[in-house]
Order: structure tokens, then sequence, then C-alpha cells
């Protein structure tokens, strides 16, 4: 243990009724050297901000520079709850996908059996425009494939066959191999003048990804035969 933190090397004389006292504080004090000790690593690093002011005789809570402090402001986000009726559990809003796809992912999880449930997580989708908002998700295929294994949940991607067991997984992948405007995450461009964006495919690098397209839309172009030459697979 290093002098900063090791209060043998900094301890006072014990007090009158044997405690032994903070030297860093000289306020707090213990019948034990183990309490000493894990009082002492936290107060050095509190103290040594109020150093003046507990030379003055002030303790750290009357400190100029802890009433001056600008205290912490709450998050205004409400948080999410359960549509479900009697469901009393909340989380914290995602900046990542709509609330509704988490309250979905809420209601697989935790009220998979309950046809009541089914039929909220069925209006909610109608309800918050899943359909044009996150056009990702099958709120109902979720529901078939989670039922057929119960053991893992399953949000189905509405665009292809995969499934996935978080909504960020679910979010990934579709900025991955469905991209649009609005979810778009870094897919790759075309490298000549279009500027399309390339929908991935699974076992297909990005390089050869743009090949295919040059091949396809930009083959009778200058540019396009001088972007292929230097293509690191190119061998003339």
């Amino acid at each position: 243990m290093s002098d900063r933190v090791n209060p043998l090397k900094f301890l006072l004389e014990p007090s009158q009724e044997g405690f032994l006292v903070c030297s860093s504080c000289e306020k707090a004090s213990f019948p034990k050297i183990a309490n000493l000790r894990v009082h002492f690593i936290r107060c050095v690093e509190v103290c040594g901000r109020y150093r003046k002011d507990l030379r003055l005789g002030r303790s750290v809570l009357e400190s100029s520079s802890t009433l001056a402090a600008i205290p912490r402001r709450r998050s205004k986000n409400s948080p999410v709850r359960c549509p479900v009726k009697d469901c009393i559990s909340a989380w914290r809003p995602s900046f990542v996908y709509p609330n509704s796809v988490g309250q979905v992912s809420h209601i697989l999880a935790r009220h998979l059996t309950s046809k009541e449930a089914y039929n909220v997580a069925l209006q909610l989708g109608k309800e918050e425009q899943l359909d044009k908002v996150f056009p990702y998700l099958s709120v109902s295929e979720s529901f078939a494939n989670t039922l057929n294994h119960p053991k893992t949940m399953c949000l189905q991607c509405s665009k292809c066959e995969h499934g996935f067991r978080r909504p960020n997984e679910l979010v990934q992948h579709a900025k991955r191999y469905h991209p649009t405007k609005k979810h778009y995450s870094g897919a790759p461009k075309c490298p000549i003048t279009c500027g399309m964006k390339l929908i991935r495919k699974p076992g297909m690098s990005n390089e050869v990804l743009r090949l295919f397209h040059v091949f396809k839309y930009h083959l009778g172009m200058d540019k396009a035969v001088a972007w292929i030459r230097e293509w690191p697979g190119y061998d003339p």
C-alpha cells in the first residue's frame, strides 16, 4: 500500500475514548484499524479539495466549495412502462430504437403465454405505426417463434429470416443489412459517382460488394475501368 493511502503513517493519537482518529479530516474516529483504512482512502480524496476549510475549523459540508456546488439535474425523460394491465415494470427509454420496440420485447420476455398481452402488443404496433417508424420488427412472427422455443426470446426481422434476442441486435442487423436513409450505419457506397448505398450480404466483403456494383452499373465508364485496375484483387 502506498504512503498516500496508508492510514498508519498519518495516524493521530487515539481519542479519549480509545478510538482511532482520521488524520485527514481529524473528525472521524473508529474503534478498529480496519474501519479506519476503509474511511481513510475515501477521505484523502474528498478532503484534499477542502483542506483550507478544514484548517479553519469548518466541516466539509459547511465548506464554501460544497455550498456553491451546482446540484445535479435529474433526467426529464419519463420511464417506459409495460402496457400490460397490472404489470408495474418500468425501464429507461432507449435512444437507439423506439420505446414501443422495448415494450414488445418486454412482453415477449415476461408475458409470452398471455393472450391479452399478445393483443396488447399487436395493438401497440398499430398505434405506434411500427411498420413506418421501425419497419424491421414483425410482432406476430416474434411471438410465434418465441412460443416454439420458449427458452430463447426471438425478435423476428420482417425483412429476412433472422431473429434476435435483444432489440439492440435487431437494430444493428437492420442498419447493416437493410439500410435506408433513416436507418443507416455506414453501409458501403458506390466508389464511382452514383453514391448508391449498397446492401451488405453475408460472406461478402465490402470490396467485393463494390466490385460487383461497378461491374453491374458502371462498366462502360472510364472511371470504372480505372477503379477496377486499382482494385486490390485485380490481376490483368
